[in-house]
């Protein structure tokens, strides 16, 4: 049960629109904000690092494409603003015909980096706003009596 005390340690006592802005803005942020550090990193690296080797597949200019792919555009820039602010920075570039099969691998990984990070915006808005926090029991675990102690 201890393991679950820093999970809702937080939980209700900050504003869920902060915590999803903060979220958005660098993966991880929401969950730091709530007092969930080591939550925090795990999400920042998973998320940074699935969108960083798609660019670094595919290249800056191919990968951050609105105009080539516009689906997944949209959902990379579930990852944040920084996704806006590198294509605005290679924006003026000549989007370079890619003809291996990378190109593609890369637009999906940026992709799927922004869908993860809606899920886990979604998870500190949830926490900030006071979702319980259920624990799986193990599988074979005795059902406990009303007092706490396993029953025989």
């Amino acid at each position: 049960m201890a393991r679950y005390a820093d999970a809702s340690r937080q939980a209700g006592t900050a504003n869920p629109a902060i915590i999803g802005l903060a979220a958005w803005a660098v993966p991880g942020l929401g969950h730091w904000l709530l007092g969930q550090r080591s939550r925090a990193i795990v999400l920042f690296v998973a998320v940074m690092l699935t969108y960083w080797t798609g660019v670094a597949v595919g290249g800056v200019r191919y990968t951050a494409d609105p105009t080539g792919n516009t689906l997944w555009f949209v959902a990379q820039t579930g990852v944040g603003p920084q996704v806006l602010a590198l294509y605005m920075a290679t924006a003026r570039q000549e989007v370079p015909a890619v003809p291996w099969p990378d190109s593609d691998i890369a637009v999906i990984y940026a992709g799927v980096a922004g869908l993860l990070n809606m899920l886990v915006i979604l998870d500190a808005i949830g926490r900030a706003a006071g979702a319980d926090v259920v624990p799986v029991e193990a599988p074979n675990a005795s059902p406990a009596s009303p007092d706490g102690r396993a029953a025989s």
